[in-house]
């Protein structure tokens, strides 16, 4: 089979990588190669030919593709901010890189439970050079985008508030077009999902997955306000960073009990959206772009979304006039201001409603 593209998905065990597969499958782009990048193998997946299974990406593995003449597009950039200064500006010309948010903004410190043993002498001295280290990383990365990336054949971008951020740092040369991720789902498959659940249960979901940033263990706490209320936790857990996965699992049950539901193993798009469609609150405390596809089915469901004051999604949304919640207000406000929309939902669903 000759391929004219080569999708490299640096999140490869992810389910909107599976999804954006079985959707190209189902439109026969039988010219399309895709090149996983994951420690582990998707069963689900061995029968299509044109998929690969790789467990890191090198610089020379790229030049191989653009060498044989393929258009190469990333989903979510692989590489880090020092490897970029390595990349050929002639070899970027070829590639397209559709951002996913944790790549373009990026968290320059060190993970703490990535370090076990001897390993935590390590961690606590970089943690006093971080002073440093955090700064640098992220002047190294502006140089990357400003120099180098700004010879990438075109970006892909999923929110304004993206395209804005990169074309500060990269300048109005640079094409940049916006496009929802396409998983193969649109309106009408969401419609025909079950409606809410009919029980008082209030259903808070924390986060998307298994990530630091996403600061778990801070908003258990400041839903302890609300021990006592009517309600059930829900932790998406089954990607990123599993140790800590298991912390934040552990921490919740021991401050909820059987008021918490962890879901430690994947799930298929539609069972994710039909969750997604029993939730009530769902809190995304974080700066930077990420879990878009989360946060656009939910405005779609009409549901109330609190997110940092100070993130570039926040400031985004509002600027679209889609109703958004400040996460400050979490355990300060009463629990029936807490989990009711004081806001119009409409904006939103209909926003939404065009990526979909």
């Amino acid at each position: 089979m000759e391929y004219k593209f080569v999708h490299i998905m640096a999140m490869g065990n992810s389910p909107f990588c599976l999804n954006f597969i079985y959707f190209l499958k189902r439109m026969r782009c039988e010219d399309h190669l895709f090149v996983l990048i994951t420690k582990t193998d998707i069963p689900e997946l061995f029968e299509y030919e044109n998929v690969l299974f790789k467990k890191d990406l090198s610089i020379e593995m790229l030049s191989y593709y653009v060498k044989e003449g393929y258009s190469v597009i990333f989903h979510s950039f692989p590489f880090s901010s020092i490897a970029c200064l390595f990349l050929d500006r002639q070899m970027l010309n070829h590639v397209t890189w559709w951002v996913w948010g944790h790549d373009l903004y990026r968290k320059n410190h060190v993970k703490s439970g990535d370090l076990k043993g001897n390993k935590k002498l390590v961690y606590f001295l970089k943690l006093g050079m971080n002073v440093v280290y955090s700064p640098l990383m992220s002047i190294l990365w502006s140089v990357a985008l400003k120099r180098k990336l700004s010879h990438l054949r075109a970006i892909v971008v999923n929110c304004g508030a993206d395209e804005d951020f990169l074309r500060q740092k990269m300048g109005d040369s640079i094409k940049i077009f916006r496009s929802a991720y396409s998983v193969g789902y649109f309106n009408e498959d969401f419609e025909r999902l079950p409606s809410q659940v009919s029980d008082s249960i209030i259903r808070v979901m924390i986060g998307h997955s298994a990530f630091e940033f996403l600061r778990h263990k801070v908003y258990l706490d400041k839903l302890s306000a609300y021990k006592n209320e009517n309600l059930r936790i829900i932790l998406p857990l089954s990607y990123g960073n599993m140790q800590y996965a298991r912390s934040v699992a552990d921490y919740a049950k021991d401050k909820f009990g059987d008021k918490v539901t962890v879901l430690s193993e994947g799930m298929d798009f539609i069972s994710y959206a039909k969750l997604l469609k029993s939730i009530d609150v769902a809190i995304f405390d974080y700066e930077h772009q990420s879990a878009l596809g989360n946060i656009y089915l939910l405005f779609l469901f009409g549901k109330k979304v609190y997110l940092s004051p100070t993130g570039v999604l926040y400031k985004s949304f509002l600027k679209e006039g889609i109703a958004v919640y400040d996460c400050k207000e979490i355990g300060e406000v009463s629990f029936k201001n807490f989990c009711i929309p004081s806001k119009s939902v409409a904006n939103g669903v209909e926003v939404c409603s065009e990526d979909f």
